[in-house]
């Protein structure tokens, strides 16, 4: 079978499986593509089932995908202001 982007690796999988770092908001979209009946919200955030009900609509995942993009970014710009915070104090070096 050739490879598409949408495809997971079996590591990625087995990372996951063994409680290691989760995957980025690329691999949780490839995870959503390769497998359909996986419930995003419940990759997400662990929280529910983790298969879809059969109906329910696939739209849905595009709305936590972008509001987990969100908390993510603001994250990182908190990460960001405390950084230049304990640089400018001097508690770690530029």
């Amino acid at each position: 079978m050739a490879y598409t982007p949408h495809m997971i690796g079996r590591g990625q999988i087995s990372s996951i499986e063994n409680d290691k770092p989760m995957p980025t908001l690329e691999g949780c979209i490839k995870l959503s593509n390769a497998f359909q009946n996986l419930d995003i919200h419940w990759l997400l955030t662990g929280k529910g089932e983790m298969l879809k009900n059969t109906d329910q609509a696939n739209g849905d995942c595009w709305l936590l995908l972008q509001a987990e993009k969100e908390k993510l970014q603001a994250e990182q710009n908190k990460s960001e202001a405390l950084e230049a915070l304990l640089k400018k104090h001097g508690i770690i070096k530029a």
